[in-house]
């Protein structure tokens, strides 16, 4: 995951589902609301997706995520320990 202008290198780790992704830019938007568990309210059609980690399922975050038509999700740990 390359963001223009961070930084700061980002780990990540790919989910076991969906599809392979694609090379390609998209904008970056956070999630409303952030954690991702409920439909979205905000536009993200086309956009890569930022939610928060936890209150559901990494599932119920992609499922909301891809039915508002967005690209892709980043679910972002903000915890202390990484989640493997």
């Amino acid at each position: 995951l390359y963001i223009n202008g961070s930084m700061t290198s980002l780990e990540y780790y790919r989910a076991h589902f969906g599809s392979t992704p694609q090379l390609q830019s998209a904008p970056l938007v956070f999630a409303d609301p952030f954690h991702g568990c409920t439909p979205l309210r905000n536009n993200v059609t086309g956009a890569v997706v930022v939610v928060r980690r936890g209150r559901c399922t990494f599932l119920d975050k992609a499922h909301n995520v891809s039915t508002a038509n967005a690209s892709g999700v980043v679910i972002v740990n903000m915890n202390d320990r990484i989640f493997r």
